[in-house]
């Protein structure tokens, strides 16, 4: 974050349901099935899904799918029994995957505008992979999620009232730009542990 205004911790915007629920089962107002629930129709809504990341030969890989759309949760379980016949399937992201790249960035921005789902790369990359509804499947290094974040916070109208942002800050260091990051985080991940786990 720019220095003048490091001292301004963001407030995530508690009009969108998901962030509401996260503060509302921090708060002792809800429970975490609330959460879970409006996490799903989020995912539903944008065909972006996140997994809890069991697959770890899958780290460092972007992957579309070579005839879409392809269910990437049935790929998955694949993965974990037959990885040859699963990468059979897909094709790995490049530099030069353009249109991949946009449509994820497009896709991601969107969940991210009604769900700002804020995780720290550090834990994010650790934990989670996305797929979308075509079939992709998309991992990330710390500093790439932080990346994705930064391009998200400082295109984002609620985001840009809390000032500039840089990638480090996402990959590293959410619990100083974040008003109440920990909270949040616990229970963000915990509900993407819960629904991954149905």
């Amino acid at each position: 974050m720019s220095s003048n205004n490091s001292h301004i911790l963001v407030q995530l915007n508690r009009e969108l349901p998901f962030v509401k629920a996260v503060f509302d089962v921090i708060e002792g107002r809800s429970d975490l099935d609330t959460v879970v629930h409006i996490l799903k129709s989020e995912e539903q809504a944008y065909g972006v899904f996140i997994h809890a990341n069991e697959f770890h030969a899958l780290w460092g890989l972007s992957l579309v799918p070579k005839q879409k759309p392809l269910n990437a949760s049935e790929m998955l379980a694949l993965a974990r029994t037959d990885w040859d016949k699963f990468r059979e399937n897909y094709i790995e992201v490049g530099a030069s995957s353009l249109n991949a790249l946009n449509q994820f960035q497009l896709k991601l921005n969107c969940f991210l505008d009604a769900t700002s789902l804020v995780l720290q790369g550090s834990e994010f990359a650790n934990e989670c992979l996305l797929t979308l509804d075509d079939g992709s499947i998309w991992t990330f290094s710390f500093r790439e999620w932080g990346e994705y974040l930064f391009e998200w916070a400082n295109h984002n109208e609620w985001m840009q009232q809390f000032g500039s942002f840089n990638e480090a800050a996402f990959a590293f260091y959410c619990d100083k730009i974040i008003n109440d990051y920990q909270q949040w985080a616990n229970i963000a991940f915990a509900a993407i542990k819960q629904k991954c786990s149905i």
